[in-house]
């Protein structure tokens, strides 16, 4: 096998093992369980509100949601949650170390 499949299992291992962290340490220490529970709540919410403007529809939505995602299958959200943001902060910084390489590249030239 290649390097490049070796790099392909090692970052899908390291997504895997970042997405089953937080359900551990929620399992393991009570009060993470109830902040990342209140994290999801208002994250929800927020979106919710955000995408739908108040009203009784936005909240009844969110409210089944939170009771879906949040009660129901709290480990699995947030996993999810978890693992969607390391990877938003992955492609941010990807972002700017291409920009810092683009300028870098500029600064060579002249």
């Amino acid at each position: 096998m290649n390097s490049k499949g070796n790099l392909f299992i090692f970052a899908l291992l390291g997504f895997i093992v970042v997405a089953a962290i937080p359900p551990l340490i929620m399992m393991f220490f009570p009060a993470a369980d109830i902040i990342m529970r209140l994290i999801l709540i208002f994250t929800l919410y927020s979106t919710v509100k955000g995408y739908l403007g108040s009203g009784m529809i936005p909240l009844l939505l969110s409210a089944i949601l939170i009771y879906l995602l949040v009660i129901k299958h709290a480990f699995l959200t947030t996993s999810i949650f978890v693992f969607f943001y390391v990877l938003l902060a992955f492609n941010f910084l990807s972002v700017i170390i291409w920009g810092l390489n683009i300028a870098m590249m500029v600064t060579k030239r002249h």
